[in-house]
């Protein structure tokens, strides 16, 4: 059997009515992810609460656990519900007088379902744990300890001791673990030490128990001359003058002296403790929590009538990430093999906030938690199978964290990857403080990233905004034509047709677009104004996104350095282009950066001169990352030298872009700009799409009901 679905009403962070927590869960791996405070531990808290775990450490409701609204009124009761389907027949059985018959399952409709219930009443919990549907002919039925005891999970604590939790003493896990061995009662349980010579005594080793090793170590203990004397002068000078007379009371020293063979096999158990072989040095943290967890799963398997559920708050804890990487596989490995070697199924739950670990995990065994609500990727019509395909290929480390934010920027390059958190520092949207997660996913697929925060009906997106930012990838034709691009080159008659028509909107006439929209390439638009089919085009590279938390925000004309270039930062992109071709030059290093920027602005001033079109101008500084441009040529300042005669890397162009833009803040700061004056100026000269992106996802929202496209 595994829990199905688990119900949480009015606990912590999880209101009641349609803000309570309804958790979908399957067999083998359920992953929970999200940021901070986000309610993933209280998930896991209120399984060990409705469960509690096999290290009998109690969690039990307190006052503080009953949900506050957000009007600050407190609940006086709250529940927690698991309901577990696919019991086998042994399990039918240990259960049969807790049973419930659910019909819309239909291959095996008989199910258990346990309920925490919590009342507060005058500042005191009551707490009940009962089986059953209220509705049922059977009703609900309050569980015996003997069934809760069968019904405890397996709990690995977040930042364990591991060498604490493994260490020997009273209910260690290593005497646990031994205890469930069949072959512990093996052997002989009295030997008489006085007995065995010295050429037999390999022999009663041989034979011999572990009551029989207690009591052969008490033997040896009695026979030790500092244990001995120890006895003799406790018992002689201090209990003796305490007794009364005929109280006849007498110390012994050892493992259990006086104890049954039940109650010494346990004290004795408990004595041995596990570590890990210290040859080469003491061993960190984190090879002492895999052998933790080594010994827990042990346990667990040998816990073969009991429930198979595996608890772990961030397995991360102290493990490098080709060890987590390694934990995981594994675990999937022992889910797979469970059932057949114990006929029951393994359930793993997990939380991490590990974006190595979340790289490698099925997208359909995460849970993403948001503000207490819940968006399952496994939910059904929220990801088709070949987007799950795809994102399970390509999603890494870098791209995972998306799991872990606020708010999500989706980018096509390392240029905005680089650049944005930068511009939105200057716009006072800094993504760190705002928990936003930057996802660059190339050239490819970043509606399929999108698509896992869309949401379903019955379970919404919660409260995560998502922006795509796009470019137009449109060319403008005037830019086309200075650049000679390959696409217009020679093509005389297409470039009559676009002087006709710009002649034609000189003189206020209406011009004819339809043969020259047919004579430009697919990938181009005129730019003159009135062009409808310019504005199709446009339309036309937009793509669907389904509510109002996710959003397509398309950057243009053309791409983002043009679009920079195009909408007032000309200058600092051509700057920042010719820093990234210094940075070749094997005579270049960071103290001749001014020099560099000197011979841009230089640059930048000739191409100034030499065109009057912004939407020139802009393709002319967008030709340093098309072509290898050689300033040099252009401009007699001798440092021009040291911008090489190569195409700008636009990832690096970003970088320095970023800086340049952040330098030009802090003079604005010094000259005494007010905040909203500074990000004012920027607005100005940002485009509009990247200015309402950033803005959309550095803002906090309320998770609402699912929206549909006929909501927008």
């Amino acid at each position: 059997m595994y829990i199905s679905k688990l119900v949480v009403e009015n606990f912590r962070c999880f209101g009641g009515e349609d803000k309570k927590l309804k958790l979908p869960l399957q067999v083998g791996l359920n992953t929970l992810v999200g940021e901070n405070d986000a309610g993933k531990t209280a998930i896991i808290d209120a399984l060990r609460m409705i469960f509690g775990t096999r290290d009998q450490e109690s969690l039990r409701p307190t006052t503080e656990d009953f949900h506050y609204s957000p009007e600050g009124f407190q609940a006086k009761e709250f529940s927690i519900e698991a309901l577990f389907i696919d019991l086998s027949l042994a399990e039918q059985r240990a259960f049969a007088d807790y049973l419930t018959y659910q019909p819309e399952i239909e291959d095996n409709p008989v199910v258990l379902r346990i309920t925490l219930n919590a009342v507060l009443r005058n500042g005191k919990v009551r707490t009940t744990v009962f089986a059953g549907f209220p509705t049922s002919a059977h009703g609900l039925k309050e569980l015996d300890a003997e069934v809760r005891d069968n019904l405890r999970a397996t709990y690995l604590r977040p930042l364990r001791d591991a060498e604490k939790e493994m260490d020997a003493g009273r209910n260690s896990r290593i005497s646990k673990i031994l205890r469930k061995q069949p072959a512990i009662d093996f052997g002989e349980n009295e030997i008489d030490l006085s007995s065995v010579s010295e050429d037999k005594f390999g022999e009663v080793i041989d034979k011999i128990g572990v009551v029989g090793i207690a009591r052969l170590v008490n033997q040896l203990l009695e026979r030790q001359p500092a244990i001995g004397a120890t006895t003799e002068t406790l018992n002689t000078n201090f209990l003796k003058p305490l007794q009364m007379a005929g109280d006849n009371l007498q110390a012994k020293l050892g493992i259990g002296p006086d104890a049954d063979e039940e109650a010494l096999k346990r004290q004795m158990l408990e004595k041995i403790g596990i570590s890990l072989d210290n040859i080469g040095g003491k061993r960190g943290l984190g090879s002492n929590n895999l052998l933790y967890i080594a010994c827990e799963m042990l346990l667990l398997a040998d816990s073969k009538d009991e429930l198979a559920l595996l608890i772990i708050e961030e397995p991360e804890a102290h493990l490098h990430p080709q060890r987590q990487l390694k934990l995981i596989q594994y675990l999937q490995s022992k889910v797979q093999k469970h059932k057949e070697e114990h006929s029951i199924h393994l359930q793993v739950i997990l939380s991490t906030h590990s974006p190595t670990l979340a790289s490698k995990l099925p997208i359909k065994c995460m849970t993403m938690i948001n503000k207490g609500r819940v968006l399952p990727f496994k939910a059904a019509g929220l990801l088709p199978e070949d987007d799950c395909t795809f994102l399970e290929r390509f999603i890494d480390a870098t791209k995972s964290n998306l799991f872990f934010c606020r708010g999500v920027m989706i980018v096509e390059g390392d240029a905005e990857n680089l650049l944005l958190p930068s511009i939105a520092k200057l716009l006072g949207k800094d993504f760190t403080e705002n928990g936003v997660s930057i996802v660059n996913v190339g050239h490819t697929g970043l509606s399929r990233y999108a698509n896992i925060f869309a949401g379903t009906e019955a379970y919404p997106n919660p409260g995560i905004n998502v922006a795509c930012l796009h470019d137009w990838d449109l060319i403008p034709f005037p830019a086309a034509r200075e650049l000679k691009l390959d696409s217009v080159k020679g093509k005389s008659q297409l470039e009559l047709l676009w002087i006709s028509a710009h002649e034609t909107i000189q003189g206020d006439g209406d011009p004819d677009y339809q043969e020259l929209d047919a004579a430009l390439p697919k990938n181009m638009i005129s730019t003159l104004a009135g062009n409808e089919l310019d504005d199709k085009k446009i339309k036309g590279v937009e793509r669907e996104y389904k509510g109002s938390f996710v959003k397509g925000f398309y950057s243009g004309p053309w791409t983002l350095e043009y679009s920079l270039a195009f909408h007032g930062l000309a200058k600092e992109m051509t700057i920042a282009a010719c820093l990234a071709k210094a940075e070749h030059s094997t005579v270049y290093d960071k103290s001749k950066q001014a020099k560099v920027v000197t011979a841009a602005k230089s640059y930048y001033k000739f191409l100034t001169e030499q065109y009057r079109d912004i939407g020139v101008l802009a393709g002319k500084v967008y030709e340093l990352f098309l072509s290898p441009v050689s300033v040099s040529d252009y401009i007699g300042d001798e440092n021009a030298s040291l911008i090489m005669k190569k195409k700008a890397s636009k990832a690096a162009a970003g970088q320095h872009l970023g800086v340049l833009l952040e330098n030009i803040d802090d003079k604005l700061k010094c000259d005494k700009g007010l905040e909203y004056d500074r990000i004012a100026y920027w607005k100005g000269v940002l485009p509009a799409a990247l200015v309402e992106a950033i803005s959309h996802v550095t803002t906090e929202v309320t998770p609402l009901l699912f929206e549909d496209d006929s909501d927008e």
